[in-house]
């Protein structure tokens, strides 16, 4: 630390008399050789989320759940997997009750045509 900016630091709380600076000798000189990680040219976008996908890759890189790959959870409104949409109950009638089998959706609502977000249908033929 520059002993500038640390002396008047020193006289304001007090300070053991017995402090020594460091001396060119003691500070190591950084010539860029073999210290700290090479340059380079290509910065790699952060991981805000820690699931391994930065945030040009990860549709919510603040859940750690949701990213490429991911398993998606039917009907529940969310995109995990990063692809658009969602996965959904199967409703063939069109009542707005599907089935337990499940139907790809191109958006996270499942409420289009063939799709719904509850599975409880007993009949999906009325």
């Amino acid at each position: 630390m520059n002993p500038h900016v640390l002396l008047p630091l020193l006289a304001l709380y007090g300070c053991d008399h017995n402090i020594q600076f460091p001396g060119p000798d003691d500070v190591a000189q950084d010539t860029g050789e073999g210290v700290g990680p090479s340059p380079s040219t290509e910065t790699l976008p952060p991981d805000m989320d820690r699931d391994g996908w930065n945030v040009e890759e990860d549709c919510d890189d603040f859940d750690p759940e949701v990213h490429p790959g991911a398993k998606e959870v039917v009907a529940d409104g969310v995109d995990q997997d990063c692809d658009g949409g969602d996965t959904c109950h199967e409703d063939l009638d069109g009542d707005g009750y599907g089935t337990t089998e499940t139907v790809a959706s191109d958006n996270p609502d499942c409420v289009d045509p063939g799709e719904s977000q509850v599975s409880s249908d007993c009949d999906d033929t009325d």
